[in-house]
């Protein structure tokens, strides 16, 4: 059940190889451990950092690998996936977001303050998104992935079409940390802002980029997760025997892995090529793919758990981890907000339309 090869290169899949070995040697190893004990060591996104994972984007002046190419992180992304690890993949994926769209939009003061440190691992960034906008100079963000431990958020829609840099050690920033069912090591925040102007720079522009960009990104951990649970659910039916006969001999679990595995395929069809597409991809098909990846997603691991039985309820078995992944996934996205982009698309009327007689 190995990765589809499009739309990647060989550059892409020698990068592959060293983070494969990287996460393998050095992060799952520790990572049961890490989590019973509640926190995610900072060593671990220091030593990710030193494999250029996180801040290939960041430009070189400023210690990064000045290569603006988000198959790179997509990589990054797919192979946490494989190894069980999303949590780190999806701090790993909103901090190279966040580390890519100060490089490309913010000022020469907040690159020189933030990109060092962001490419070296010694700081953190997190994406935030802001309901409804700033109110009589505060803000309140919530399910801010890595806010309990980040340095900077970008945040998306605080006010039309503008994005705000967030300094979160700021006075008048309080986090507020929270424990999540699934994705364990996200260090999940809710963050309150009592003073904008003393803990923000504002930033004109850029928000649907930002937007686009992590709507990629989420496709890809979607996508990786459901290949992944189609393939450990492929797995444990081949093993698995109900009166000598192997489960995978039953013709309804056939006709549905077959199905899913169609689905599936979909998908990684889809993400691929928003991610071929680069800055060409726009944010209806970023949209597209990711409600693509994250039914896929859910299809997969709700079948998986099902053909496990009631070991699917164990956390000892990789598919109920899986099942929790994927649910705090579909909530983290915001898929009414992915709706609402899609509709004028679709030309919907809004939903604040009268609706006739």
């Amino acid at each position: 059940m190995g990765e589809p090869s499009e739309p990647f290169e060989s550059d892409h899949e020698a990068f592959r190889d060293s983070v494969a070995a990287f996460l393998g040697g050095e992060i799952a190893p520790g990572w049961d451990e890490w989590i019973a004990r509640g926190a995610v060591p900072d060593s671990a996104y220091a030593r990710a950092a030193a494999q250029g994972i996180g801040s290939i984007a960041v430009p070189e002046e400023h210690g990064g690998a000045g290569v603006d190419d988000p198959r790179f992180d997509a990589v990054v992304a797919q192979e946490c996936e494989r190894l069980g690890l999303t949590g780190y993949g999806l701090v790993l994926a909103e901090h190279a977001e966040a580390a890519r769209w100060l490089a490309r939009h913010g000022t020469d003061e907040l690159r020189a303050r933030w990109l060092p440190g962001l490419a070296s691992g010694e700081l953190r960034a997190a994406v935030a998104v802001a309901s409804g906008g700033p109110r009589e100079g505060a803000l309140e963000l919530v399910d801010v992935v890595g806010g309990a431990t980040a340095s900077v958020a970008v945040v998306d829609g605080a006010r039309d079409g503008s994005v705000l840099v967030l300094d979160l050690a700021a006075a008048g920033v309080t986090r507020h940390a929270r424990s999540t069912l699934g994705a364990s090591g996200v260090d999940v925040a809710d963050v309150s802002v009592g003073d904008l102007s003393a803990a923000t720079v504002l930033v004109g522009s850029g928000a649907p980029e930002l937007r686009t960009q992590c709507r990629r990104a989420w496709s890809v951990l979607g996508a990786a997760g459901a290949r992944t649970a189609l393939g450990m659910t492929v797995d444990y039916v081949n093993e698995r025997r109900v009166f000598s006969t192997p489960v995978a001999a039953f013709g309804n679990t056939r006709t549905a892995l077959a199905g899913l595995a169609a689905e599936v395929a979909g998908a990684d069809a889809l993400v691929g090529q928003v991610l071929q597409a680069g800055d060409d991809t726009d944010t209806v098909r970023a949209a597209q793919a990711l409600l693509r990846a994250t039914a896929a997603h859910d299809a997969a691991v709700d079948l998986g758990l099902q053909l496990h039985g009631g070991y699917g309820y164990m956390l000892e078995y990789p598919i109920s981890r899986a099942f929790a992944d994927a649910r705090y996934l579909r909530s983290h996205i915001g898929l009414d907000r992915v709706v609402d982009d899609l509709a004028p698309a679709l030309g919907l009327v809004g939903a604040g339309a009268g609706v006739p007689a």
